[in-house]
């Protein structure tokens, strides 16, 4: 096919004012499909944690199981009093309780991360329509963008040996751009994680702060209410903790040079 310096002049500024177009929506695609890989981690990740939930339920009624039967045994706190001492029943009794806790507090923890994926699951498939439509564009602007080069450029080109080495060297180009872009897009990832990782655990430093100052007017008025106010700011701290950990293993999942945080205590 010839083209001529007529041809090319008069699809200019078609062609300018596809490729500003195209530049403003070239990340989409790849923002599209981390978005899709997102839901689909997140699915996974819910099942899973669904089925330790249920796993851990059982345990509890289980040790909440062993603790009522010594309350109720007779005989059996009688033998723990006979066969080992006087607070063996005491230490029994502590050890069972604090079994059962540690039991519902992983029940707790669990059903926690599950609420936060479940709020960044909702987030991820809210922005899956305004996506699409994106996704649509942007096909239609780059399938318009091909036809052009196609009109001017399709076949051989006699009037301009050098575009055909041209064009090779732009699909390198591109090749490159994309790869850059999903990395780009990767990395943004990664750090939305991270900055709702910070938000939270400047959460849980608040309702530490709060609980500290409400333990410190406790010492001094000796009010239960103090210990119910506690009490609450430190519930409220461990759910923000365990968004920490929920956030930062995901950004680990992206980019496991990230160190990984570990559990965070929290006084109950």
């Amino acid at each position: 096919m010839s083209t001529s310096l007529t041809a090319i002049q008069q699809k200019y500024a078609e062609h300018a004012a596809l490729v500003e177009q195209l530049q403003g929506i070239d990340y989409i695609p790849h923002s599209f499909k981390a978005n899709q890989a997102r839901i689909d981690h997140i699915k996974k990740e819910l099942v899973q944690r669904k089925q330790n939930v249920q796993a851990l339920e059982a345990k509890s009624k289980l040790e909440y199981k062993d603790v009522k039967d010594l309350q109720r045994s007779g005989t059996r706190r009688l033998y723990l009093r006979v066969t080992e001492g006087k607070d063996a029943l005491q230490k029994k009794k502590m050890k069972e309780e604090q079994e059962w806790l540690d039991a519902v507090q992983a029940e707790s923890n669990e059903k926690l991360a599950i609420k936060t994926l479940e709020e960044e699951l909702a987030s991820a498939e809210a922005t899956v329509p305004k996506l699409k439509e994106s996704m649509e564009n942007h096909e239609k602007v780059r399938k318009r963008l091909d036809q052009l080069y196609h009109e001017l450029f399709g076949g051989t080109t006699a009037d301009y040996p050098e575009e055909d080495s041209a064009e090779e060297a732009v699909k390198g180009a591109e090749k490159l751009y994309a790869e850059a872009q999903g990395k780009l897009t990767k990395e943004s990832e990664v750090n939305s994680w991270l900055v709702k990782a910070e938000r939270s655990m400047a959460k849980v430093l608040e309702k530490m702060y709060k609980a500290e100052d409400i333990s410190i007017k406790e010492l001094a008025a000796s009010h239960h209410l103090y210990d119910m106010l506690e009490a609450g700011e430190l519930r409220s701290a461990k759910t923000h903790s365990l968004q920490v950990e929920t956030y930062v293993q995901e950004a680990r999942r992206l980019q496991p040079d990230i160190l990984d945080l570990g559990q965070i205590s929290i006084p109950m």
